[in-house]
């Protein structure tokens, strides 16, 4: 775009894009041809006019969207194996209601990871940062009617 308008970038207007670039990308939306702002806003930033050449960024947009939905969703992928690697779960406990005490599970035991709620016929995992307790695996045979 630059050199179809005569101007000539300098190292600094290098950097300064690809700062931009980096940066946008990290909080772009997941709407097929969004990029198409940024491109007019990074643009903008090092003094480059977006306006007669617009026509051609739209119409070539389409294919390059591919990529980058390929690289956002697989940078997603990372970084959601990467927050599971780092939250992994370390402990497993089983929850007695009626004596109000929690015990550790030792692994193995009834399926990996998950174990009964007592009465309430649910399942529990503990990680570093909350329980997460699943819906009820059967409807109790003694709860009311609808």
């Amino acid at each position: 775009m630059a050199r179809t308008n005569g101007i000539d970038l300098t190292i600094a207007n290098y950097v300064i894009i690809c700062v931009l670039d980096t940066l946008a990308s990290i909080g772009i939306t997941p709407i097929p041809s969004s990029s198409l702002v940024l491109v007019v806003m990074i643009a903008g930033s090092v003094g480059i006019p977006v306006t007669g050449i617009y026509a051609v960024i739209v119409a070539i947009d389409w294919f390059l969207d591919r990529f980058r939905t390929a690289l956002n969703v697989s940078g997603d992928l990372y970084g959601a194996m990467a927050v599971y690697k780092i939250t992994k779960i370390e402990d497993v406990i089983n929850i007695d209601e009626e004596q109000g005490t929690v015990r550790r599970v030792e692994d193995g035991v009834q399926g990996p990871g998950w174990q009964p709620l007592n009465q309430l016929n649910q399942r529990v995992k503990l990680s570093k940062l909350r329980a997460y307790i699943s819906e009820p695996l059967v409807e109790l045979s003694n709860s009311s009617s609808r």
